[in-house]
């Protein structure tokens, strides 16, 4: 996608038929006489804009940071890596109580109940592993592309802090989404996984820069 930015003609003309045909695609959705597909468009379309911007949020938060990255790219690397995981891990969650909320297996209540806290549980044993998995495999990326790094044991230390910080955002993002989706009588797979990946897009950078600057590294 970046190799199309920047030329005169063709960026501005693809940017402006890209967006007539999201408009078009939104009226005819939220339009359409398919009761599931309107439903779907109309429940997804304030939460999808909500995403958006804090996905803005998220690419303006590493950009004002950037010294930290120039220093290190390999930390660019390890910068997606870590969003997706913390999205991903979310989805999981949020996805996992929603099947439960609607088969009745467990409450939509203010405090977790045993199947929502064994749900987080085993996420929190899934998180680790992914997170030194992350660190390890950005190593091995700077070696391969010569890119500068701050050394494996600073990688896999912002790795684990910060997935750390993500993680406790991601539980509470995925489970009061999926709740509150639940208690107003919305659809919590299409509120659910939307909120708390574009969340941990803005928060799990947030927490990816500063446990950069509390690293020290620069």
């Amino acid at each position: 996608s970046t190799f199309i930015l920047g030329y005169r003609i063709l960026t501005p003309t693809l940017g402006a038929v890209l967006v007539v045909v999201a408009v078009v695609a939104t009226v005819v959705g939220w339009r359409s006489r398919l009761a599931y597909l309107r439903r779907i468009v109309r429940e997804s379309l304030p939460i999808l804009l909500f995403a958006g911007a804090l996905s803005a949020a998220a690419g303006v938060a590493l950009e004002r940071s950037f010294e930290h990255f120039a220093a290190f790219p390999a930390l660019l690397v390890l910068a997606p890596a870590h969003a997706a995981s913390a999205g991903a891990l979310g989805g999981i969650l949020s996805g996992r109580l929603s099947t439960k909320l609607l088969l009745g297996l467990t409450q939509p209540s203010a405090a977790p109940g045993r199947e929502a806290r064994r749900d987080i549980g085993l996420l929190v044993l899934v998180a680790f592993p992914i997170y030194v998995v992350n660190a390890l495999g950005v190593s091995v990326a700077a070696r391969v592309l010569d890119l500068r790094s701050p050394g494996l044991d600073q990688l896999m230390g912002v790795s684990l802090l910060a997935g750390g910080v993500s993680l406790f955002f991601v539980v509470a993002i995925a489970y009061y989404a999926t709740i509150a989706a639940t208690r107003t009588g919305l659809d919590p797979d299409n509120y659910g996984i939307p909120a708390v990946t574009a969340c941990m897009d803005f928060l799990g950078a947030l927490a990816l820069v500063t446990v950069i600057a509390v690293f020290g590294i620069r």
